[in-house]
């Protein structure tokens, strides 16, 4: 998915899920999609990042967060 396409599906109310790293495959970035919207890259990923809100999503709580909204939709 593009970038512009992720911002305007998360200023919607979408949400980005992460999915991490599998330790058992090198080089493994994770996978990165939309709820709603689908798969989003890595790329797209790191460009969205400086505008996520991470979600208490309760999966680990030492861990990292695996669900963002958008800065201004929270």
């Amino acid at each position: 998915m593009k970038y512009t396409a992720a911002v305007e599906a998360l200023k919607a109310g979408d949400r980005l899920r992460v999915t991490l790293p599998n330790p058992e495959r090198a080089n493994d970035p994770g996978e990165f999609y939309l709820e709603r919207g689908g798969p989003v890259t890595a790329a797209t990923f790191r460009r969205l990042v400086p505008n996520l809100h991470p979600q208490a999503d309760g999966l680990f709580a030492d861990g990292p967060s695996q669900t963002y909204t958008w800065k201004d939709a929270t």
